[in-house]
């Protein structure tokens, strides 16, 4: 498999974890794991380090079985797919509770109830219904789904065992418990299985299920993708399914169904599941259960999710522990209200301080990780300890960079863009005006393109002077000439007070340009006089600028 076109993003995961304990085996290439995520009942938390994290995006969809990432290169290269299949056990996990109900016809299934409507059904080796069967497992609520009501959920999972026909889906009746088995009215199912989604109702009002719909095949379960479900009830008689393949996809209509006119003002409604072919045991797991009746309000979701304050600290040293005091997270809900979320409703992302550079830091919403926010970060190089600022006799032709100062004249507050090199992005710096070492700008990182950016301090003298770059990470140096200059006639011409006071000093160039600002066309190294001044770190002043000198 190719994981970076040629000179393209490198779209591979360097880190992947599970709950805070690192994927066993993980390895940048490998992209399919198996993980043993505990007691079944919430989304196991997982984080992922992008190899080149500030060029892709990572999509995280994780349900209590899986997680898919996805990683997308910022500059349109194929995306990558890591995979995680859970290893849960149910023994030990939460009771079903109030005011969810669990019914067994036929053999006693096992029931789990997990966070935010998810239930795990494992129906024992039941045969179904049909005609004279009435044997499946269920979670319900009781009288609740009136005419304008709904129930939806999501069928995470459905693991076949040797089931060659097993179904799980929505279910209402009547009365849904012990009792009503083989005899209450106002059946229903929408059935979802191997082979699609369709209706199946009692037409005779016997008490079984005689009657099924034709299937849409599209709707169709699988171990390891969700298929979506909802059911509303139109009328006091009729009822109409949906069903969709993600979140993001808008409902589709599996069509109605009818069913007796003796049926209660508010139906028991849940979600069920049958072995069917009574081969073996027969598991389906649900998510994101919620049944509303035609008077409760519309859950209030979250919409999006927004940095509202980002952390105390945004620079770090390399290699220095991340820390998120102070970051405070909002959403933005269903109904255009704002809240803060806690800390424990959002989920951040891995942050990596070992290496130098700016970085983007994730959060995503716990309940929902396709739902995110960013902000920035900076590392810089831990400036190792002895490094003696320069002096003069350090000022050599070896380190003479003649491109580094690419204009002759600047004028105070004026914004000077040094020329360090891109081989040097990411590696921090200090900057000193010379005759001797007077520091002017501390601690400045080089962009991607090589370059960083000083303003020329107000105070600044009227000379010639030595721009000098020192690296913090090993204390090399660069350096070139630049000419301050105090201000221009009107008509162009420099004013040059240095020059006009008989310094000998000379004003490159062979004609003014506006501004008084000349592309460098060659310079000289002269002795100039120590200053007290500091260069700002660019934020106002206009940018100095002039034709490129000729190659």
């Amino acid at each position: 498999m190719t994981v970076k076109a040629q000179g393209g993003v490198d779209a591979t995961l360097s880190g992947l974890s599970v709950n805070g304990t690192v994927v066993e085996g993980f390895s940048q290439y490998r992209f399919e794991y198996s993980v043993d995520s505990g007691v079944w009942g919430a989304d196991p938390i997982v984080k992922a380090t992008a190899t080149d994290r500030n060029n892709v995006t990572i999509q995280t969809d994780v349900n209590t079985i899986r997680a898919i990432l996805t990683v997308t290169p910022n500059d349109g290269g194929e995306p990558l797919t890591y995979t995680i299949h859970f290893i849960s056990t149910t023994e030990g996990c939460q009771a079903v509770s109030a005011p969810w109900k669990t019914t067994s016809w036929g053999n006693a299934g096992a029931f789990c109830e997990g966070a935010d409507g998810s239930f795990n059904i494992t129906d024992a080796s039941n045969n179904g219904v049909w005609t004279n069967k009435d044997n499946l497992s269920t979670v319900w609520k009781a009288e609740k789904l009136d005419v304008g009501g709904s129930i939806e959920t999501s069928i995470t999972s459905s693991s076949p065992g040797s089931n060659t026909d097993p179904r799980s889906g929505i279910i209402i009746r009547n009365d849904l418990s012990a009792s009503g088995k083989a005899s209450a009215h106002g059946y229903a199912l929408l059935a979802a299985g191997l082979s699609g989604s369709f209706f199946q109702t009692d037409a005779n009002n016997n008490g079984f299920i005689d009657s099924e719909s034709a299937k849409t095949a599209a709707a169709k379960t699988s171990p390891d993708r969700p298929l979506y479900l909802k059911l509303l009830r139109t009328t006091r008689t009729k009822v109409e399914g949906f069903y969709r393949l993600s979140p993001s996809d808008g409902w589709v209509s599996l069509g109605t169904a009818d069913f007796s006119s003796d049926a209660d003002d508010a139906l028991d409604v849940g979600v069920f599941a049958t072995a069917n072919t009574a081969k073996s045991n027969y598991t389906a797991i649900f998510e994101d259960t919620i049944v509303l009746s035609s008077t409760d309000p519309a859950p209030v979701k979250v919409k999006s999710i927004a940095i509202g304050v980002v952390p105390e600290k945004t620079e770090y040293k390399k290699g220095e522990v991340f820390s998120a005091k102070g970051l405070e997270v909002t959403a933005e809900m269903s109904d255009g209200s704002q809240k803060t979320l806690a800390p424990d409703e959002y989920i951040i992302d891995p942050v990596d301080t070992a290496h130098i550079g700016s970085q983007k830091v994730i959060v995503s919403l716990k309940s929902d990780r396709t739902i995110t926010a960013s902000f920035s970060i900076v590392v810089k190089e831990d400036v190792p300890a002895g490094i003696p600022e320069p002096v003069e006799s350090d000022l050599v032709g070896a380190n003479h960079a003649i491109d580094l100062v690419q204009v002759d004249y600047a004028k105070p507050d004026d914004s000077l863009v040094l020329h360090t090199g891109s081989r040097n992005a990411g590696r921090s710096l200090r900057v000193y005006l010379f005759s001797k070492a007077v520091r002017i700008a501390d601690d400045l990182m080089v962009t991607s393109d090589g370059t960083v950016r000083v303003t020329v301090p107000s105070g600044t003298s009227i000379e010639n002077h030595r721009v000098v770059v020192q690296f913090l990470d090993d204390g090399s140096l660069q350096w070139d000439n630049l000419n301050i200059v105090s201000s221009h006639t009107d008509d162009g011409e420099v004013n040059d007070s240095a020059n006009d006071s008989g310094s000998g000093s000379e004003v490159k160039g062979s004609a003014a340009v506006p501004s008084a600002r000349l592309a460098k066309t060659g310079s000289s190294t002269v002795p100039i006089v120590g200053i007290a001044v500091l260069f700002a770190i660019f934020g106002v002043g206009f940018t100095v600028y002039g034709r490129r000198r000729h190659m």
